[in-house]
């Protein structure tokens, strides 16, 4: 049933308003337009990422983001601290981060992460990896 799954999703909160428009907004980050420079990297385009892009690539997968970001869309399968997971795809296209959009700045998002204190430099790779998604 569906408040069933709610319940398994969201814990004792179960269905709620705020949780229906919380599930709403996940699989509204689900819809990735295609053609993103993650997209062509994919099909075998090397040349689609900026050096730097690359190197973000590389350290996203060093700073082991794929434990809680992984999948077709880069997340939005697992539960974090007591939350749903954000998707990356389409990340380029937000302008507002995390599950209630409480950080306006990509950059300030990464420390907040598990593995996120990263170089400066790394930070900035992996920034435009991430905004290649």
């Amino acid at each position: 049933s569906l408040a069933a799954r709610f319940k398994f999703e969201y814990g004792e909160g179960g269905l709620t308003g705020t949780n229906v428009v919380d599930s709403v907004v996940e699989f509204l980050k689900t819809l990735v337009t295609e053609g993103s420079s993650y997209d062509f990297w994919c099909a075998g385009h090397a040349d689609s990422f900026t050096p730097e892009q690359q190197r973000g690539s590389e350290v996203f997968l060093a700073a082991r983001c794929m434990d809680c970001h992984d999948g077709p869309v880069l997340g939005a399968r697992k539960v974090s601290r007591g939350r749903k997971v954000s998707a990356l795809r389409g990340l380029r296209l937000r302008n507002a981060y995390l599950t209630e959009g409480k950080v306006k700045d990509l950059d300030a998002v990464i420390p907040l992460m598990p593995g996120g204190s990263l170089p400066p430099e790394e930070r900035k790779a992996l920034v435009a990896f991430l905004q290649a998604l």
